[in-house]
């Protein structure tokens, strides 16, 4: 069974609002958050979502990039929500005239790939362009779990079925808090604790194995 994480008024209330933030950009979720989005617009809080499920909202306030919206002609549609908000990190890499997006590929093709989604089309584009950028990442976070997993960057190791094996979706649907700390581990600029982090997490995979 899956769980729709959707963004609830007491998100806004609880979290949004006492940060004093005046943008929420949901990623992988939010279609189904009409509610929620409505509140926001209520208290100046603008929203985008970027979104890949099945479009089943139709609602006034906030921006939504999503291929699978009716409305949307974009060509492909099998993005996952790494590769639609790499799409949206693009586009606005594109008006500040940024440079620095593709080292960032690595990311989104383990996204991809751990999401189980077909490999032709763009997101055959993320995974070749992100097994690459891969080779020489530094992300201390994709260090540590390469490291964790007893990896070398050796040149055979780089073949999707190794790749799922490392990076499995680390977020139990029945706590989906620990995307904190999936996202700390991801954007830390400090190694020890990467591999603190690493290491919880791994430990926490092979206990749900168990039961």
């Amino acid at each position: 069974m899956r769980i729709e994480r959707i963004l609830s008024k007491n998100d806004v209330n609880s979290y949004i609002k006492y940060l004093g933030a005046d943008l929420i950009i949901t990623v992988g979720c939010g279609t189904s958050s009409e509610e929620g989005i409505q509140f926001c617009g209520k208290n100046n809080i603008d929203v985008i979502v970027t979104d890949y499920h099945s479009y089943n909202s139709c609602y006034s306030e906030g921006i939504v990039i999503n291929p699978n919206n009716p409305r949307c002609n974009y060509p492909f549609k099998e993005l996952g929500s790494a590769g639609v908000a790499y799409k949206l990190a693009e586009t606005i890499s594109f008006y500040y005239k940024m440079t620095c997006l593709q080292k960032y590929l690595d990311l989104v093709m383990i996204g991809t790939v751990t999401k189980k989604l077909s490999i032709r089309g763009e997101n055959k584009f993320f995974v070749e362009e992100g097994l690459k950028q891969l080779k020489s990442t530094n992300n201390y976070g994709i260090k540590a779990l390469l490291e964790e997993h007893n990896t070398h960057y050796k040149e055979d190791f780089f073949n999707l079925e190794t790749i799922a094996s490392i990076f499995p979706e680390m977020i139990p649907e029945e706590r989906i808090n620990n995307s904190r700390i999936i996202v700390e581990l991801l954007t830390t600029n400090d190694s020890y604790r990467a591999a603190q982090i690493s290491k919880y997490l791994y430990s926490e995979i092979k206990r749900r194995a168990k039961n």
